[in-house]
């Protein structure tokens, strides 16, 4: 793949039914997913949005995240047994994500159904499932990426460069970069789950996932499609054309697809291990989708 990719590579379209949903799910299978409860969000970390919400610059991050890690690591152990390296900035910052610290990680999963579900559970009006084509990913370090190596080799170049970047918080420009900690907790495991990492906290998430991406930056800004342009008009194979593709879907079908994903046994219980999950499972009996 070329790196001078179209700058226009967004694309945001709405679902009508399951089948159409199904149907394009199962075509993208190399991609990974974010879904969204509210189909007018943006692309932000914890991290980002605590920053704004207290009507801080971003600049105020730099110093604010290397103090919150450093606190997490001398405290940790007093809670827990098992924690990572003292050097893995990657797999602590996992693990402060997996508690609710507000981390610069955005959770990701490489299952489009189970960013649906996360999309659906606790929607109260549209929802959406943002797709993105690893390619435009590794396209980006076509310099230090050939285009041929495995996906172990890809894996363990973006995992390093994770742990460059987070040693080194202000020598990086916007990228943002896909990545999974090579030790998985339970829960990432079953949800299939990954993190996509902005290198410069000093910018917004989506400004570094529009420089990787060769998207403008203002598309982010495009929360809603056009009522005319659906699931359906895509036609076969055009979904690898675009770096991103956002899918609405309409709180009608909420209900409907819920349901569905139960019998692929996709359900809170599954996906959150534990009393905890089986308990937030039983919203199910008051949604009419048991």
């Amino acid at each position: 793949m070329s790196n001078n990719l179209d700058r226009q590579n967004l694309l945001v379209i709405r679902a009508l039914d399951w089948s159409e949903v199904n149907e394009l799910g199962s075509s993208m299978a190399s991609f990974i997913f974010r879904g969204q409860a509210n189909a007018e969000w943006g692309l932000s970390s914890s991290l980002e949005r605590v920053c704004k919400d207290q009507g801080f610059d971003l600049d105020f991050l730099i110093n604010r995240e290397q103090h919150m890690l450093h606190e997490f690591k001398r405290r940790a152990h007093l809670y827990l047994r098992n924690l990572p390296e003292e050097e893995n900035d990657l797999e602590w910052l996992a693990l402060m994500q997996h508690f609710g610290a507000p981390t610069r990680l955005l959770d990701f999963t490489s299952s489009f159904y189970v960013a649906a579900f996360f999309a659906i559970e606790n929607s109260s009006g549209d929802a959406a499932v943002w797709c993105f084509n690893p390619e435009f990913f590794q396209s980006y370090h076509g310099q230090y990426l050939s285009g041929h190596e495995t996906i172990r080799k890809i894996e363990s170049y973006f995992r390093s460069l994770s742990g460059e970047v987070l040693s080194n918080p202000t020598g990086f420009s916007s990228m943002a970069i896909p990545v999974e900690p090579y030790i998985l907790n339970e829960r990432i495991s079953v949800q299939q789950g990954l993190f996509v990492l902005p290198a410069n906290i000093t910018e917004s998430f989506e400004k570094n996932l529009s420089e990787t991406l060769m998207i403008d930056e203002c598309q982010f800004s495009e929360r809603l499609p056009s009522d005319d342009y659906h699931v359906f008009d895509l036609e076969e194979g055009e979904v690898f054309d675009y770096a991103a593709i956002k899918i609405v879907i309409p709180q009608e079908m909420h209900n409907y697809i819920l349901f569905n994903l139960s019998m692929m046994n996709i359900t809170a219980a599954s996906l959150f291990p534990g009393l905890d999950g089986y308990a937030r499972s039983l919203k199910s009996f008051v949604r009419d989708v048991v």
